[in-house]
């Protein structure tokens, strides 16, 4: 939850929200991540010899009658709480617990923020394939009504073939000028996310008016690099065992197994020590003495019934039932994101199969149209299953990029 909300706060912060600037130097992806990181946390460091503060105790007491009439005593303390041996192993195993736990829980946000990385660039980058499909068919319809209306008036089309063109010319510049705005709310987004003016655009796309570039093609780059990456300097993941998020786990529970070995052991009790200055002043009957000593106590025997072990113990065992249920979750996961990878490689490649099959039959039907073989009807009917083809394919490509990534990012990889 409070990554949640860390996320939340950073995709919706002032500084990301506010208007973009000058135009900036180009970005990897792994620096625009790192933009939007929270600041390095300093190493933990715990005190491995003391157990808490040293105690300062003062005491005096006074006899005005007996025996030692008028006499009194005045005590000073110094009194320390030492941690055993075993205990202080303890501490320096769970100082560099927490240190990589800080580093785990970076790890973990740097791939929540890769994933939404992603789904920002693949959402932009299929609303620019769709209006760059639909672009193409306005305009060849565009030419069509034009050709038609010259063949109208020459008395070679038919009245319910013109109207046929002209409907559909509407249609499809209205699917234009909404994938536009789905685009620019796409890019706008996209800004905000990335906190910076773009720069650099991808080649073929033109854009909606108001936005002056798309993201970079950070997907497409990922989908053509997916061999020879690693994961924390190991070879390439190829299932769930560096997911961030197991990782996290386990060494949480490592730690809770090692808190619960300490505290039934009964190291985590201090070996008391302390120096102690006492004057006495007799009074009229007895002399004065000052006195100097030391004062050392030892636990002894175990903690394995005690409450701190009980309490130490159902630490341990949820943190034990949380590991399985991560494990199980992250391993789902990765046979999920395995699953969708070939879904969409698999669409990907029926649907390029597809489109080449459609642009030899449509330029058939263009040669037939242009030799009068085929009515406008018939070719109209061809073209917008032509259309409907390559924005298939488009999407496609942009979905199965999108789908390796999670494949990878399933797998523990981040940019």
């Amino acid at each position: 939850m409070q990554i949640r909300l860390l996320i939340f706060s950073l995709f919706f912060s002032p500084a990301l929200l506010a208007e973009p600037g000058p135009a900036a130097p180009a970005l990897t992806p792994g620096q625009l991540i790192n933009r939007l990181l929270p600041a390095q946390a300093a190493p933990v460091e715990l005190a491995l010899w003391q157990q808490g503060p040293a105690q300062l105790g003062v005491s005096h007491l006074s006899n005005r009658a007996g025996l030692n009439n008028g006499g009194d005593e005045t005590e000073l303390s110094l009194n320390l709480a030492l941690n055993q041996p075993a205990n202080q192993r303890y501490l320096a195993q769970l100082q560099q617990d927490l240190t990589t736990r800080q580093q785990q829980i970076r790890q973990l946000l740097r791939w929540q923020l890769s994933g939404e990385l992603a789904r920002q660039l693949a959402a932009c980058a299929e609303y620019a394939a769709l209006q760059q499909a639909e672009r193409e068919q306005t305009t060849q319809l565009q030419e069509m009504v034009r050709l038609a209306e010259d063949a109208f008036a020459r008395g070679e089309l038919t009245r319910s073939d013109k109207l046929q063109l002209d409907n559909a010319l509407l249609a499809a510049e209205a699917r234009l000028a909404m994938t536009e705005i789905q685009l620019q709310q796409a890019l706008l987004a996209w800004q905000q996310f990335a906190g910076q003016q773009l720069t650099g655009q991808q080649p073929g796309n033109q854009q909606p008016r108001g936005l002056a570039t798309v993201p970079p093609p950070w997907l497409t780059q990922w989908a053509q690099q997916r061999t020879g990456r690693s994961v924390n300097g190991s070879a390439v993941a190829g299932d769930w065992q560096q997911h961030p998020l197991l990782l996290l786990q386990q060494t949480e529970t490592v730690a809770a197994e090692r808190s619960y070995v300490r505290d039934s052991s009964g190291a985590a009790n201090p070996w008391q020590a302390g120096l102690v200055l006492r004057q006495t002043r007799g009074g009229a009957q007895l002399p004065d003495d000052n006195a100097i000593g030391l004062q050392f106590s030892v636990p002894i025997g175990r903690a394995s019934g005690t409450e701190q072990s009980a309490v130490a113990m159902l630490s341990m065992q949820t943190q034990q039932q949380k590991l399985a249920e991560t494990l199980r979750l992250v391993r789902q996961q990765w046979f999920d994101a395995k699953a969708r990878y070939q879904s969409a490689l698999l669409q990907q490649q029926a649907s390029q199969q597809q489109l080449q099959y459609s642009q030899h039959i449509q330029q058939a039907a263009d040669a037939a149209l242009k030799a009068g073989e085929m009515r406008s009807s018939e070719w109209l009917r061809l073209f917008l299953q032509h259309s409907e083809l390559k924005k298939s394919a488009a999407t496609a490509e942009v979905r199965l990029q999108l789908a390796a990534f999670e494949f990878d990012q399933a797998g523990g990889l981040t940019w």
